[in-house]
């Protein structure tokens, strides 16, 4: 079970939720079903973007017995952290764009810079039914970093990120300062906490759209 287990020991799921929940859907028929049913609990009171959509999901895959209000939505092959990345890419270099059928994510501008032959050759009503366009919010990164600097106690690392965060050049302020080797800890904690903001985002742009991501391999 691997890191199944380890999610299993009694630790709090708060900073993990999307990515427990992925480990989960992917358990199948092995996952743990009381920590099924802690995933979906703590996913519904957080309540973040992506959330109630991948609670939904647990529930109506892994617990069948439980009432779950997922809407029907169509799978797609995507990885969300990639879509995710993509989502908070800079709205200057145009929109990123997702395909429906092979789930390849297209990050801002690259799809007209170098499309593959079916898009070139294929009519634009079948690139309507098979992309899905989105437009970057390079936004929704920052307030990550502004949260993950927020939830961190009084201290000189607070201070630092605060600073950092003023200005043209935040991100990049920003990683420099957790990039210390004094704070190599909290570097991890941020890790998690961006890519857990991400994989909500990119569950919820997809449901807004109409879709879902297929349950992964198991």
């Amino acid at each position: 079970m691997g890191e199944l287990e380890v999610l299993s020991e009694g630790r709090s799921l708060e900073p993990v939720l999307h990515h427990a929940g992925e480990q989960l859907l992917r358990a199948g028929d092995r996952a743990d079903r009381e920590l099924v049913q802690r995933c979906s609990a703590a996913l519904q009171q957080r309540d973040a973007e992506g959330d109630r959509e991948l609670a939904a999901e647990l529930l109506a895959e892994l617990s069948p017995a439980e009432p779950a209000a997922r809407p029907a939505l169509t799978a797609v092959p995507v990885d969300l952290s990639l879509l995710g990345s993509a989502l908070d890419g800079d709205p200057m270099q145009g929109d990123g764009a997702l395909d429906l059928m092979t789930g390849d994510v297209y990050p801002p501008g690259l799809l007209d810079a170098d499309p593959p032959e079916w898009f070139a050759d294929d009519s634009e009503d079948l690139d309507d039914e098979r992309i899905r366009y989105f437009q970057p919010e390079s936004s929704s990164g920052y307030w990550d970093m502004r949260d993950f600097t927020s939830s961190l106690a009084d201290g000189p690392l607070k201070e630092q990120l605060r600073q950092a965060l003023e200005g043209k050049g935040a991100f990049r302020r920003f990683r420099r300062v957790l990039d210390g080797e004094a704070v190599q800890d909290q570097l991890t904690r941020w890790t998690l906490f961006r890519d857990e903001r991400q994989l909500g985002r990119a569950r919820a742009w997809l449901a807004a759209a109409g879709y879902r991501p297929s349950i992964p391999t198991r």
